[in-house]
């Protein structure tokens, strides 16, 4: 190999790093660690803007149910945005972080997936990843009390190091059902569609 391949190859191994990294933080840092009860407050000003959007012409408080309902929605959004999110260099690394936020029988299917997926032994000197971005969602179903199913829209972009190197961008459904579980919210069950 020629000291271009090999010095892009390492441009392009940095770049992936910083970008999960800069991921990592946008979506960890600042996050509530609990997540799961449904008296917190919405804590980001997208959500608030959902929220008082909501209700302007009312001008009337905000009630626990749209709370609820608004955190389950982020939680499904950010859910699909890091699931969707990875690389062959990660080492499952966005599902192992997302082990918190998932129902017990979800927790089970990924341990299963990631080695099943080990034993395969992929090939990862050459790299590959998809990342992920929530573009709009839709409420499916709704409990306060049982939880809810979102329908999340994302915008995908595949890369990889090929000699042409042209991304692909996609646009892909993902179904997230999130339930309550010993008294948290937790995501039960996750499908691409």
């Amino acid at each position: 190999m020629n000291r271009r391949k090999i010095f892009l190859i390492i441009l392009i191994v940095i770049v992936v790093l910083l970008v999960l990294a800069a991921l990592y933080f946008a979506l960890w840092w600042k996050k509530p660690t609990n997540v799961n009860t449904a008296n917190n407050a919405v804590n980001t000003t997208a959500n608030a803007n959902l929220v008082n959007t909501a209700n302007l012409n009312a001008n009337l408080p905000v009630n626990e149910e749209a709370k609820t309902k608004v955190n389950l929605a982020t939680i499904a959004q950010s859910f699909a945005e890091r699931f969707g999110t990875y690389s062959n260099q990660n080492n499952f690394e966005n599902i192992l972080n997302l082990q918190d936020l998932m129902s017990d029988k979800l927790k089970t299917w990924s341990d299963q997936y990631i080695a099943g997926e080990r034993a395969k032994a992929a090939d990862t000197t050459t790299y590959h990843g998809v990342s992920t971005k929530a573009i709009s969602y839709q409420t499916v179903s709704y409990d306060t009390d049982k939880g809810a199913e979102f329908l999340i829209n994302t915008q995908r972009v595949e890369s990889s190091v090929t000699p042409t190197n042209v991304d692909k961008t996609y646009y892909q459904e993902i179904t997230i059902k999130i339930i309550k579980e010993k008294g948290d919210w937790k995501v039960d069950e996750v499908k691409w569609k």
